[in-house]
């Protein structure tokens, strides 16, 4: 598509407007979907609208453009479901400004954060120790983990 005009027809055509269900979400790569009453499989591209941080996971109900009526390629336009107004902040802005840059945690042997099923320990060491039932992470960049040994079950 060449012209503003035609991608806005385009757009008019509902029949490529589908709702769909994330399969697979992959960082810095398309996000696979799946149609709605399908099994197709669809990879999207994902539509930014300037707000920063959509974090999309799989089985969330999603609203998808399709380029074709095949689906060969679309654009993930966002997530669907009930409304939710916004978050509220924890502190005021004024408040949060104030706190200092980095927190720091100083002990002589480990540190342990625990709540509930899940802890964190920093052992004195330098090994670190996350335990939990499950463990996800969502971020802007590129997870890395560099070590000598990572076991992942």
């Amino acid at each position: 598509m060449s012209g503003v005009l035609e991608f806005a027809h385009s757009l008019n055509q509902t029949a490529l407007l589908r709702q769909a269900r994330v399969v697979n979400v992959v960082e810095g790569a398309n996000v696979v979907v799946e149609l709605a009453g399908t099994t197709h499989l669809v990879a999207c591209q994902v539509l930014h609208t300037g707000t920063p941080g959509l974090t999309l996971a799989e089985g969330e109900a999603v609203l998808v453009w399709l380029q074709d009526e095949i689906g060969s390629a679309g654009v993930l336009l966002g997530r669907t479901g009930p409304y939710t107004g916004a978050t509220e902040p924890v502190v005021t802005p004024v408040e949060f400004a104030a706190r200092p840059q980095t927190l720091v945690l100083e002990a002589q042997g480990d540190v342990v954060i625990r709540n509930g099923h899940a802890k964190l320990t920093l052992g004195a060491q330098g090994d670190v120790e996350v335990v939990c039932t499950s463990y996800t992470t969502r971020s802007q960049r590129l997870l890395r983990l560099l070590a000598p040994l990572i076991k992942l079950n």
